[in-house]
């Protein structure tokens, strides 16, 4: 085995080990420069709260914010540079009934706030919705999409 096979799988690609590696890099690194960033408009925004509640929910959001934004953009970044893929490989564009999604998305989060009669505090789950989501999507998602496309 030569240096190349290491690298370079059969179809001349780079093996899948190293992209991991890639976007382990790189979202590391855009997560530290943003982060440093954030930090920054964190120091402002506490100082220009009214309130140590809503300084620390800004924070909480800035940081959530930054996280997602590391990992799309490292996401874009490996598809873009290993696949020639475009940013619609990675699910996300405004599809002709974007809006529709978004106001059923609202509506459920808010259906379940009152329901538990929960304050603005409430936290939801995100790994239980998620695993029933794909137990969802392995039962039923071909009836799903093809209700959902029209097909």
């Amino acid at each position: 085995m030569n240096l190349r096979q290491v690298f370079i799988n059969p179809v001349g690609r780079l093996r899948s080990g190293w992209r991991v590696l890639i976007f382990v890099l790189i979202f590391l690194l855009i997560s530290i420069l943003m982060g440093i960033a954030g930090r920054l408009v964190s120091a402002v925004t506490s100082q220009l709260a009214l309130s140590r509640n809503v300084a620390q929910y800004v924070e909480n959001l800035i940081f959530r914010s930054l996280l997602l934004f590391a990992a799309l953009a490292a996401g874009f970044i490996c598809t873009r540079w290993f696949e020639g893929l475009p940013w619609r490989a990675l699910g996300l564009w405004l599809h002709s009934k974007w809006l529709r999604d978004f106001f059923v998305g609202s509506i459920i989060g808010v259906a379940l706030m009152l329901y538990q009669r929960a304050d603005a505090k409430l936290a939801i789950p995100f790994g239980p919705f998620l695993a029933c989501g794909a137990l969802v999507h392995l039962f039923f998602g071909d009836r799903i999409l093809a209700f959902y496309f029209g097909t």
